[in-house]
C-alpha cells in the first residue's frame, strides 16, 4: 500500500472555501477549545501519521468535541458532520438519552463476556427478534465481523441444506465492494491496494462487475454455488441467499 504524507489542514480548508480568520461557531457553552486537547490540529495529524499504522487516509479535520450534528476541532472551528461515523451516530453525537443510559449502565455493570449470562443481553436479543421478525440474533461489534458471519452462514446453509459437496461452496461478490479489512473480506475485493501484499487470499471466491448480469448468469450455469450478496451502505449489510 502506498503511503501518503498527511495533508496540511489549512490547505484542505482553503480548497473548500474556509477562511481561517472567520469563525463558524463557538464551542459548546462552558467548554474551551483546548479542554480535551492541548495540541493543534496539525500537530495531532502529524502525530497520528508518525505513531499509527497507515490503514486509513483520513480527511484532515480533527474531532475534539461534538454535540448533535456539530463537530469542533481543537481550534474551536465548527463543522457539520454529514458522515455520522458511517451512520453509527445518526442519532447525533452525545445524545442525552444515550449518554444517560451509558453512564447508568457503566456505573452498574461495565462489561461481561459471553462466558457468562447478564441481565441485559436477553432483553436486547428478544427486542431485536420481535422488531425484525427473526428467530435469533447474533450481534457483532463491527461491519466486517457481520460480513464474516454472513459468509459462514451462507456456506453452512449450502452444505447442510443444498447438499453442496464438502469445501466446494463458492462466494460471488461484486467488484467495487468494501466491507472491511479482514482477510476473508478483502478476498471479496477487486481493489489491488486492499489486497497487495496479503496473499494468498481465501479460496472459494469469484468476482463479477457490479451490474454485469450476464457474467453472473454464466457463473450460475457453470457452478453449483452458494450465492451471497452483501451490499454495504454506510455499515448496513443486506444478505440475500438463493
Amino acid at each position: 500500500m502506498a503511503y501518503r504524507r498527511p495533508l496540511q489542514l489549512q490547505y484542505v480548508l482553503s480548497r473548500v472555501g474556509f477562511n481561517g480568520a472567520r469563525s463558524l461557531s463557538a464551542v459548546p457553552q462552558g467548554k474551551s477549545p483546548s479542554s480535551s486537547s492541548s495540541s493543534s490540529s496539525q500537530d495531532l495529524i502529524n502525530s497520528e501519521y508518525e505513531y499509527s499504522a497507515h490503514n486509513y487516509h483520513p480527511i484532515p479535520v480533527v474531532f475534539s468535541q461534538a454535540k448533535g450534528s456539530s463537530i469542533w476541532d481543537p481550534e474551536g472551528n465548527r463543522y457539520l458532520d454529514f458522515l455520522s461515523a458511517y451512520s453509527a451516530v445518526n442519532q447525533g453525537h452525545c445524545h442525552p438519552r444515550i449518554m444517560k443510559a451509558l453512564q447508568e449502565q457503566a456505573e452498574r455493570l461495565t462489561l461481561s463476556s459471553r462466558a457468562f449470562y447478564n441481565d441485559r443481553f436477553p432483553i436486547f436479543a428478544k427486542r431485536l427478534t420481535d422488531m425484525f421478525g427473526y428467530d435469533m440474533v447474533l450481534p457483532m461489534n463491527t461491519g466486517a465481523e457481520g460480513v464474516e458471519t454472513a459468509l459462514k452462514l451462507a456456506r453452512k446453509w449450502g452444505y447442510e441444506t443444498k447438499k453442496i459437496p464438502k469445501d466446494e461452496a463458492i462466494i460471488v461478490s461484486c467488484c467495487g465492494c468494501f466491507h472491511g479489512r479482514t482477510l476473508a473480506v478483502i478476498s471479496m475485493s477487486c481493489d489491488n491496494e486492499a489486497t497487495r501484499g496479503f496473499g494468498p487470499l481465501l479460496p472459494g471466491h469469484l468476482k463479477v462487475d457490479f451490474g454485469d448480469s450476464a457474467a453472473l448468469e454464466k457463473i450460475f450455469k457453470e457452478e453449483i454455488i452458494v450465492y451471497l450478496e452483501i451490499v454495504d451502505c454506510c455499515g448496513v449489510q443486506k444478505v440475500e441467499i438463493e
